[in-house]
């Protein structure tokens, strides 16, 4: 999304200097979501039910930092950080669904070949509301301490981390279009097919849990979250 983008490429400008061109590459584009959604079919055309969701990505960037101090006994002492900055992005969303089986209303069910009976062809609309998480933690993995004679100690991981989590509410809404097959012809059967559709799920400001604005990005652009746009993926029904 957008804002986040800002923030990683250039309210975090100062990791610039130790990532070097790396870090301009380092945007979310796409979240992969998996779902679950219970529904009954009182008409032979359409069903109701509810659905949950969840939608997730991950941003790791790893970074070396060399700092040298005087040592006791003359010469310096070298300490080099290996260190990392995640962003963490997740949406769960529950609701409720309805869908139309077009091959229903179109007959195909009735059809004398056997594959336009097991052919299914339906336009689901889905709307819920969204609990929206960003997640960003800052830390050292190792620490190397190097002394003039070129001695190098690693001190173990772990051994700082900062953690931020901020949230945030909305409403979220769908409508997508399914293609399956009925690969069972029994009364309990399974569908498997593959769906395209459109989802609307856009963040407000992301806060802190003690409901408190956090600022980013520049001109005090504040962080949202939206997971808005086209999406396509295979799916699985079970029922009658």
């Amino acid at each position: 999304t957008e804002s986040i983008n800002r923030y990683m490429n250039d309210t975090l400008s100062y990791l610039a200097g130790y990532l070097g061109d790396r870090y301009k590459n380092d945007t979310i584009k796409q979240a992969p979501q998996l779902g679950l959604s219970f529904s009954y079919q009182p008409l032979n055309f359409m069903s109701f039910g509810v659905f949950g969701s969840i939608q997730f990505n991950r941003v790791e960037r790893t970074y070396s930092a060399a700092t040298a101090m005087p040592g006791d006994y003359g010469g310096y002492i070298i300490f080099i950080a290996n260190n990392f900055h995640t962003v963490n992005t997740r949406a769960m969303v529950a609701g409720i669904s309805t869908t139309l089986y077009l091959n229903k209303l179109l007959n195909l069910d009735k059809s004398d070949k056997k594959f336009l009976q097991r052919f299914q062809l339906a336009v689901s609309l889905k709307g819920g509301f969204s609990f929206n998480t960003l997640a960003i933690d800052t830390g050292t993995k190792s620490l190397h301490v190097q002394d003039e004679m070129i001695q190098v100690e690693e001190i173990p991981s772990s051994q700082y981390k900062s953690s931020q989590t901020f949230r945030s509410n909305s409403f979220s809404g769908a409508l997508e279009l399914k293609v399956g097959y009925r690969i069972i012809d029994s009364k309990l059967f399974s569908t498997i097919g593959m769906k395209v559709g459109y989802q609307m799920q856009a963040s407000k400001e992301m806060q802190d849990r003690g409901q408190y604005g956090l600022v980013y990005g520049i001109e005090k652009e504040k962080v949202k979250l939206n997971f808005s746009g086209l999406y396509y993926g295979i799916y699985l029904n079970i029922g009658k």
